[in-house]
């Protein structure tokens, strides 16, 4: 699976899966439709928070169980 992100000048992808991993994304924009809020579900049970301004980068990262509560 790959997401695609716009940053105000254009896409780009961000690739969340590897292969033989399942993975499932949600993502949302700001009011401007520039940043990009991912939330990330890994193969381990794990959520990991990207944003998106000018580049990737994880930001947090908290056991599924913790959203779930």
């Amino acid at each position: 699976m790959a997401e695609y992100c716009w940053d105000g000048n254009g896409w780009f992808v961000g690739e969340f899966k590897a292969e033989g991993v399942v993975t499932g994304a949600t993502s949302w924009l700001n009011e401007s439709g520039v940043i990009i809020k991912v939330y990330v579900r890994i193969h381990a049970g794990y959520i990991e928070e990207h944003t998106c301004e000018n580049g990737w980068s994880v930001t947090s990262t908290f056991a599924l169980g913790y959203f779930l509560k």
